[in-house]
């Protein structure tokens, strides 16, 4: 047991996004990781070929599956068709493009996402138990698609060339945390002003956004924009 890795949930706490222990995934070794997953009642998984998981396919949740609510895939996988055996995740990173359609919607108990959108990614906006979303390449100009998504209290959008405002984030009430990065054609996040529960925003190189769009954010107990950070105040 003294070669599997995995992480306590102290480390992966971020926009405040707790899923607990994170169990890397040995592709030579997955009787073992079953063995110490099921031991240490661990629930989520992590395949990264760095860390040894070279198999281009899900096959091992053909057994693993049943134990496991939370999935990252942090390589390159070709066959990811094994997920749509696995409905009742709850979290699902892929931090990689897929080659095959998925169907986000089939996901009811959805809490947690990341994703890199492309087309073959389907009905995101139907997953209605969504708390903490990330969204990279983001494809429209508003988030009006999301306005369903009503549970969200975590939301990043990064690297999107697409997206010039937030209309549409007014209806997401429960929002606590925003983070904007890399958006290069945002000039306004005036809808966000609505958003009564909103205690931490930050935003880096989103150059188009105009000074006087984010005075009424200084009051956050944490906001940061374009490199300077406005409160809390640096000592």
């Amino acid at each position: 047991m003294e070669n599997i890795k995995f992480l306590k949930s102290s480390v992966i706490e971020k926009g405040d996004l707790f899923i607990g222990d994170m169990l890397y995934i040995d592709s030579d070794n997955l009787n073992g990781c079953l063995a110490f997953l099921i031991e240490n009642n661990i629930k989520n998984v992590v395949l990264n070929s760095y860390h040894n998981y070279h198999l281009k396919d899900l096959s091992f949740l053909k057994e693993f599956g049943k134990y496991i609510t939370g999935i990252t895939i942090a390589s390159p996988i070709d066959d990811i068709s094994e997920l749509k055996n696995n409905l009742h995740l709850e979290t699902l990173f892929i931090y990689h493009n897929i080659n095959q359609e998925l169907d986000l919607s089939s996901f009811p108990n959805l809490k947690h996402g990341c994703f890199i959108l492309k087309d073959n990614l389907k009905n995101l906006d139907k997953c209605y138990q969504l708390e903490h979303l990330t969204i990279a390449n983001y494809p429209q100009k508003d988030i009006t698609y999301h306005k369903k998504s009503t549970q969200l209290k975590y939301l990043n959008l990064t690297h999107s060339k697409k997206i010039e405002c937030i209309e549409g984030i007014e209806f997401l009430t429960e929002l606590s945390k925003i983070e904007l990065l890399y958006l290069s054609k945002l000039y306004n996040v005036s809808k966000m002003y609505v958003l009564k529960k909103l205690s931490y925003l930050f935003i880096i190189k989103c150059k188009k956004i105009h000074k006087k769009e984010i005075d009424n954010f200084i009051h956050l107990p944490f906001f940061a924009f374009n490199g300077k950070r406005y409160s809390p105040p640096l000592p």
